[in-house]
């Protein structure tokens, strides 16, 4: 089913408009002029969206308009009250996508780089503890490929002993504090329903090991049946381990974000640093590839709604599906089903720990609640190590998780097969709903 031509010509706006605001960080002397014209474009585009949206239309055009306006709702916010914040994420991650095609470092972009952070506005703020990390990173991986980071330096320095180190009003502002205290309930229950079925004995070790120097070997060798059974080219790409914003061990990266002909297994380049077992290795694909990210971009494109997927995904549909990948392999193998419940544990406790800053908590009464829930069980030493590496701030892992819960609610309320939730591709969980209670 296709989209209107009236609400195809927003859509074609809205890349066109994104694209050219891309073309700015080329040029980061005028950054501050583009991020203007952006956010006045964007304003003119939800204008009209809200005024299409009053007529009577397809539930296809009216679904994707709803889609495309969480975007814009999203950069607008973030364009409005934190510009310095999002404007040196974007160069992070334009940095970090280019240097998956080529190992060079991007010379126009980092000109346009230095040219933004030499504007006096930028060098009067404060940064935050975010930005100023990523500029870090930045600064490390020039250092390493012999650039003159002067400029950066001293922007860094300035703001050594003044980082904002409190979490972000806009992350606050990302959840509704109703939704949190929802996601909490949920989620404690899930954590708890997870640490009881953990078996008392360590099984994760008790599997075969593969060395660091045969991870990339065992890698590609299942990549090549996978990409035989899809018909899909996917390849392997290791990234500097100063990317680990983005890429902490391993992600995805479709053909269409990367306008190439093949999908991207990114491994950070420290992943190969230590030796693995099969069983993290197989979670691992499942995730990031097969049944996960990968398959379910590929399917979603050849679905009714294969526009939305050129606008983005939506992260709690993403991420969610990809966690149910890893509990579809782990329900089919005992061993595997062990591994997934403890890091299913581990990320519920990053999600419990990072609500709980949102509403406000200090890290001890955070870390207090955690251990308190860990109590209840007798649990094994090594897996309780590994759980509790979750007691950290990180706003994806909500994502992570309630995406999860949603899908697998979803799934059983309207008994759905995987292949059929897939061809939905990465939309909000409510379009989808609206989707199949139309059906029946």
């Amino acid at each position: 089913m296709k989209l209107s031509d009236e609400v195809s010509s927003i859509k074609d706006r809205y890349l066109f408009v994104k694209k050219s605001f891309e073309k700015g960080f080329y040029n980061g002397a005028k950054l501050y002029c583009h991020r203007n014209d952006y956010y006045d474009e964007l304003i003119i585009l939800m204008n009209k969206i809200n005024s299409i949206l009053k007529n009577s239309l397809s539930n296809i055009d009216c679904y994707f308009l709803e889609h495309l306006k969480t975007f814009i709702i999203n950069e607008c916010q973030a364009l409005s009250k934190n510009k310095e914040d999002y404007l040196i994420k974007k160069y992070y991650f334009l940095f970090f996508k280019d240097s998956i095609k080529k190992p060079l470092i991007n010379e126009e972009l980092l000109i346009g780089f230095f040219k933004f952070i030499s504007l006096k506005k930028i060098r009067e703020v404060s940064l935050s503890k975010t930005s100023y990390n990523i500029l870090k990173r930045l600064n490390n991986w020039f250092i390493e490929s012999n650039k003159n980071t002067n400029i950066l330096d001293e922007l860094l320095n300035k703001n050594k002993t003044d980082i904002k180190s409190n979490i972000e009003n806009y992350e606050k502002n990302i959840f509704s504090q109703e939704d949190l205290y929802v996601y909490l309930e949920k989620i404690e229950r899930e954590l708890l329903t997870a640490l009881e079925n953990i078996n008392s004995t360590n099984n994760i070790g008790n599997t075969k090991i593969i060395s660091k120097d045969k991870i990339l070997d065992y890698l590609k060798n299942n990549l090549f049946m996978i990409s035989k059974l899809t018909g899909e080219e996917i390849q392997i790409k290791i990234i500097n381990e100063n990317f680990s914003a983005i890429v902490p061990d391993a992600g995805y990266l479709s053909k269409q974000s990367l306008n190439t002909n093949y999908h991207v297994l990114v491994l950070n380049s420290s992943f190969l640093d230590a030796d693995k077992t099969e069983r993290q290795l197989k979670l691992l694909i499942s995730h990031e590839i097969y049944p996960g990210h990968m398959y379910h971009s590929t399917m979603s494109l050849k679905s009714k709604f294969s526009d939305f997927g050129e606008i983005g995904d939506n992260k709690l549909v993403s991420e969610g599906w990809a966690i149910y990948s890893e509990y579809m392999i782990g329900e089919e193998d005992p061993s595997l089903r062990e591994l997934f419940l403890v890091q299913y544990s581990r990320r519920c406790v990053n999600a419990l720990y990072s609500i709980n800053l949102l509403l406000g908590k200090s890290k001890l009464e955070c870390s207090s609640y955690i251990d308190n829930l860990l109590s209840r069980f007798n649990i094994n030493h090594g897996y309780l190590r590994l759980i509790k590496y979750g007691k950290n701030f990180n706003l994806n892992s909500i994502n992570y998780v309630y995406g999860f819960i949603s899908i697998k609610e979803l799934i059983v309320s309207y008994e759905l097969t995987p292949k059929v939730f897939m061809k939905f591709g990465a939309i909000d969980i409510n379009i989808i709903k609206k989707n199949l209670e139309s059906k029946t």
